[in-house]
């Protein structure tokens, strides 16, 4: 009883029984192939179907008909990385389990090819990705009158290798048959070969053949794939190690309540150094132009201009009679105020671009970048970078050899997703190798404190003991810093609180009537509007002009 168990169960395994090529060469070194392959269905990987895959390269491939079991089969083909698919069956109708017999009848373009002084065709039977077992397998070679096989030979194995577990018929009544010996597919293949004297075929020319490619050597397939691996571990282990070593940043040190600016720092230094990549250009060159004006060397004028729904605002910059001395002005403000009025002795900043205003702020940021590239760059550790930038780019040329060599259909788009990965993880590195100065850490660690003062509550003042008195001198005096670090909503909101009632304040630098809040929203905006340019997204272009077009509708 057991035994006929394992019996029922080896019967009904899906597979071929059966599979036999009729191979007819043709004068202009074509081929006609007819494959007779008988299969065993069972539901399970065989459902609708079977499927035939054939490379189209170097060969052209041309689909002449498939049946079922003498009947014309349905069939469709989907062509991918050089390989046509060809599915036999319908995708809604599915098979009984059973035993079918499907003939599919194919042409192979430019396949003969003349070498030495022969005519040879070499032919796969069983290709590498037949992944149902084959029991029995043949092909004939038809030999047309007038055409004389000189040599033959049949391979079995895998891809590469030699082995003749395959017999072989002499010509006779003008076919030569091969037969191969035990089970093929899941990579165990058949390929025949056979050359004939020259005098049946066409003269070879580009158009009717072409000379095989080699078939990928050990190193295009696993030994990139190899070298590809050993470097890619080898730079993850190089980033991490010397991230671990050189890349971490050292501890920030404990700070107390800090109330006045670090070092003394201006403004704009105090936003360009709180964080890696600073708090943006405009903030601190609105920064500069504030204290400019609390230090008495300028005032600012506002404009009202009401409109039919909307009012706005616009400033006019004035200098005043008090020139200050440049030796007692950070670089960045000294640049300012001479730019600044280099031509009049006003400015007037509307919310609109104005390109000389994009100039003067664009070198106010460089004034405040070059005081401090030198403290910036200390441990950008560039000398970590470059070696596993070398890794990387040596690595691209072991993984495209493999994507283009490896047997997987999506080998290249594998290897270039892996590639790109790479990239992002070397930028990704640049980033994390770079180890900021204990100086500079230290000054972020104050600035953030800095940050916290500004930005305390109402309730956590009071709590607080021995905090400065919220005078106007006080409150001006840190007004371009909460400015340059964003938060300048949150203390003039404080100080307007603390004074509501008392007094009306009108700061000295500002002509006519002052409304804080309005005042940094609207002031901040124009110089926005002033420095930044416009693009055709943001609304500077017009219609036409640009790349599309044409018109949209349904379907």
């Amino acid at each position: 009883m057991l035994f006929c168990c394992f019996t029922l169960l080896a019967t009904a395994q899906e597979r071929f029984v059966e599979w036999h090529a009729d191979i007819t060469p043709r004068p202009d070194r074509s081929l006609d192939v007819t494959e007779t392959l008988t299969v065993i269905a069972e539901g399970d990987v065989i459902k609708r179907g079977i499927t035939r895959s054939l490379p189209t390269r170097p060969h052209p491939l041309e689909v002449l008909s498939v049946t079922r079991d003498g009947a014309e089969s349905p069939f469709h083909t989907r062509e991918r990385g050089g390989e046509l698919t060809i599915y036999a069956g319908e995708k809604d109708v599915t098979l009984s389990p059973g035993t079918y017999t499907y003939r599919i009848r194919y042409r192979l373009g430019r396949v003969v090819v003349q070498k030495d002084s022969l005519d040879e065709l070499q032919f796969e039977v069983i290709g590498p990705d037949v992944a149902l077992p084959v029991d029995s397998v043949s092909a004939t070679v038809e030999l047309p009158d007038g055409l004389s096989v000189a040599q033959y030979a049949c391979y079995t194995g895998a891809s590469g290798d030699s082995e003749r577990n395959c017999t072989i018929a002499a010509p006779a009544d003008g076919r030569l048959t091969f037969t191969g010996r035990g089970q093929f597919g899941d990579g165990e293949q058949l390929s025949v070969a056979a050359g004939f004297t020259p005098g049946y075929f066409n003269p070879p020319n580009d158009e009717n053949t072409v000379q095989p490619p080699p078939p990928p050597t050990w190193w295009q397939r696993e030994g990139s794939l190899l070298l590809w691996l050993l470097l890619s571990l080898g730079g993850v282990y190089y980033a991490y190690t010397t991230w671990r070593n050189h890349g971490v940043d050292p501890p920030a040190p404990r700070v107390g309540r800090v109330t006045a600016p670090p070092d003394g720092l201006s403004p704009a230094s105090i936003g360009h150094l709180s964080s890696r990549f600073g708090m943006g250009a405009v903030q601190e060159f609105t920064a500069s132009l504030l204290t400019l004006a609390i230090r008495g060397y300028l005032k600012i004028e506002e404009e009202e201009d009401k409109g039919l729904l909307t009012t706005s605002y616009h400033y006019v910059i004035r200098r005043t009679d008090s020139a200050p001395d440049p030796a007692g002005l950070p670089a960045e403000q000294r640049q300012l105020y001479r730019d600044l009025f280099a031509e009049d002795d006003t400015w007037r900043l509307k919310q609109s671009y104005d390109s000389r205003l994009s100039e003067v702020q664009m070198a106010h940021h460089k004034a405040v970048s070059e005081q401090h590239k030198e403290l910036r760059s200390r441990g950008n550790n560039l000398r970590f970078f470059w070696p596993l930038v070398a890794v990387y780019a040596v690595s691209i040329w072991p993984a495209i050899v493999w994507g283009k060599h490896a047997d997987y259909e999506f080998s290249m788009p594998v290897a270039l997703i892996c590639l790109i990965a790479g990239l992002v993880g070397v930028a990704l590195y640049a980033w994390l190798i770079a180890r900021p100065d204990p100086k500079l850490v230290r000054l972020r660690a104050e600035i953030e404190a800095l940050r916290d003062y500004l930005n305390l509550s109402k309730s956590e003042r009071k709590r607080t003991p021995n905090l400065p008195a919220m005078t106007e001198e006080h409150y001006e005096a840190l007004l371009p810093y909460a400015i340059a670090l964003g938060i300048n909503d949150e203390w003039t909101g404080y100080f307007t609180r603390q004074t509501s009632g008392t007094y009306v304040y009108q700061p000295l630098w500002m002509v006519g009537g002052y409304h804080p809040a309005r005042f940094e929203k609207s002031f901040y905006g124009a110089v926005n509007s002033g420095t930044t340019a416009p693009s055709a997204s943001g609304g500077g272009g017009s219609v036409g002009g640009g790349a599309g077009g044409g018109g949209a509708g349904g379907w």
